[in-house]
């Protein structure tokens, strides 16, 4: 299916909220950020919506209570978080407030457990007082507001000089 009906589309993302629907961005050439919801046979019709991560497009996660993460990059390399209902998602006001995850971020990874915790591994390249360059760990309990401190799982002086495309983490679960 062609969901964009535009032929300018860059950077698509798709999560599959709980109750099994589709939700579709991407950013448009010309138009921004496009959104698009269905049940992966019938879709609507795409339309420019606005996101709390403004210029960039995020990375979606659903967890188990119906809810849409977000996670972006800003320029500055700045690490974001906001979430919204998943029947609000078109909703910019319904969005909560983005939550700066950290200062400084390459890839990240996020993983969801059994009991609807969020798991969150990035990698960090700058250096801050009491946060070196390394791989850090995140929680979010479910239905929380709250993110558990920032963990340093593994330390390194090598990770100063990474970059975007040269960096890559991952992380799971198990029950």
């Amino acid at each position: 299916a062609n969901l964009s009906q535009s032929g300018f589309t860059d950077s698509p993302n798709m999560v599959i909220d709980s109750d099994g629907i589709y939700h579709v961005i991407w950013q448009d050439e010309f138009a921004g950020i496009v959104y698009v919801t269905g049940d992966g046979i019938d879709w609507s019709v795409p339309e420019v919506i606005a996101l709390p991560s403004v210029d960039s497009i995020p990375m979606l996660f659903a967890d188990l209570n119906g809810n849409i993460h977000a996670f972006w990059r800003d320029a500055n390399t700045m690490f974001w978080h906001s979430r919204v209902r998943a029947v609000d998602f078109k909703s910019i006001s319904a969005w909560t407030a983005p939550f700066l995850i950290d200062s400084s971020s390459l890839s990240f990874d996020v993983a969801l457990d059994e009991i609807g915790d969020i798991h969150l591994s990035y990698v960090r390249p700058g250096e801050e007082q009491g946060f070196p360059a390394g791989i850090y760990y995140r929680r979010l309990r479910n239905e929380s507001y709250d993110w558990f401190s920032p963990s340093l799982v593994y330390f390194s002086h090598y990770l100063r000089l990474n970059e975007l495309e040269s960096s890559n983490v991952d992380i799971s679960t198990s029950p």
